[in-house]
């Protein structure tokens, strides 16, 4: 059977994964959609339930012929929370999660945070909220991390982040992974919140879309000598369900094409222009006329199916649309229309810190890669699951 010839492993994260995608399934359907054989589903959904990391409901109608009634099974939303934060250089943001992504608890404070503190005024926000949720025995099972910069997820470092004032290669993950106990991953701050459409949108036909987040940052520019100015733009790009990160986890940093060299900001008005954008429609509108430009040529060029819309200023949501579809629209050199959806997060400033968690659910419930000799590449899910089973 197809089920005998995988490592066993494997077939624990591919039952795990069908269950978190289909919220409830049985033991039949999970052996049927896998092609699996039925002891096999058997065995390892007793070892899940025995581990506590999924729960069986209420018994299922009973099939046409009579029999048995299946009996759903579902992913254990009490097997522990998940810890997402943003880290910006004026404050932090986090939330907790539910394995199925629903806010438990959130926290924001103002800091002062470069590379020089970053460790120091990590590891304080992990312990601080890590003792709240234990007064309430809520156990933490994984950290999601985004920040601004190039941020190479694989290797947990930074490589470089102009609002943190880092140049060089930061080993983030090594420096904080000895103290917080918990398995920890970071990335890109725009690239978070691909990970929370993917993790918790949990839409099986999104599989190629664009996220820009925009956010304005007053009274940055102050604070470094080089920075995006007081609007700051970063793109992430999913294609084929898979965040696309580049050939050195570049992918996604943001200028205009029509950038002016004299400027600090991503955008061809100048520095002073763009600090009052925030408050003046006027200016605000050429921003996003120019930003659409850009994302026009990304939307058609990829054909991408979403393009959706983190931090910008909500108020003004649905002229910013209308001038994104203009401007796809007029990009785009054939009669037809473009067939590309435009939503905004409603999440507002937890929108980073909500991905983060996100991706800790599909490191929870990835699948591993298979390289050209058949050998089963782990992303993550072996820190969380399959080495504390027993």
């Amino acid at each position: 059977m197809f089920g005998d010839k995988l490592d066993r492993r494997i077939n624990i994260a591919r039952i795990l994964r069908a269950i978190w995608l289909n919220r409830e399934i049985s033991r039949i359907k999970l052996a049927e959609i896998l092609h699996l054989d039925k002891s096999t589903v058997s065995n390892i959904v007793s070892l899940l339930l025995k581990n506590k990391l999924i729960e069986q409901t209420s018994e299922g109608q009973a099939g046409p012929l009579g029999g048995r009634k299946p009996v759903p099974l579902t992913i254990n939303q009490n097997f522990g929370v998940l810890l997402g934060i943003e880290l910006q250089p004026d404050s932090y943001h986090a939330v907790v999660t539910t394995i199925n992504g629903k806010i438990l608890f959130s926290q924001s404070k103002q800091i002062s945070l470069s590379g020089d503190n970053l460790v120091e005024y990590f590891i304080d926000i992990v312990t601080d909220i890590k003792r709240q949720l234990e007064e309430n025995r809520q156990k933490i099972i994984g950290i999601g991390v985004g920040l601004s910069g190039i941020i190479h997820s694989a290797e947990g470092c930074i490589y470089q982040s102009i609002p943190l004032n880092i140049t060089e290669k930061y080993d983030f993950i090594s420096k904080v992974k000895d103290v917080v106990d918990i398995p920890i991953y970071m990335e890109n701050d725009a690239n978070c919140c691909c990970w929370g459409e993917l993790a918790f949108g949990q839409h099986e036909e999104l599989k190629n879309f664009i996220y820009v987040l925009g956010e304005f940052r007053e009274g940055m520019s102050d604070k470094t000598s080089y920075l995006f100015g007081d609007f700051a733009v970063g793109v992430g790009i999913v294609i084929n369900g898979k965040v696309y990160y580049g050939s050195d986890f570049s992918a996604g940093e943001f200028r205009s094409i029509f950038w002016k060299n004299q400027n600090k900001s991503q955008f061809s008005l100048t520095d002073n222009e763009i600090r009052e954008a925030g408050h003046d429609y006027h200016l605000f509108e050429q921003v996003m006329r120019e930003l659409a430009k850009n994302l026009a040529l990304l939307v058609n060029t990829f054909n991408f199916s979403h393009l959706y819309l983190g931090g910008f200023i909500k108020d003004h949501d649905q002229e910013i649309i209308s001038i994104l579809n203009d401007e796809i629209q007029h990009n785009w050199p054939y009669y037809d229309s473009v067939k590309c959806r435009i939503s905004f997060s409603a999440l507002g400033y937890q929108v980073v810190a909500y991905g983060a968690a996100g991706m800790i659910v599909e490191k929870l419930f990835s699948l591993p890669e298979i390289n050209e000799n058949g050998k089963a590449i782990w992303t993550g899910n072996e820190l969380f699951i399959l080495n504390s089973l027993s």
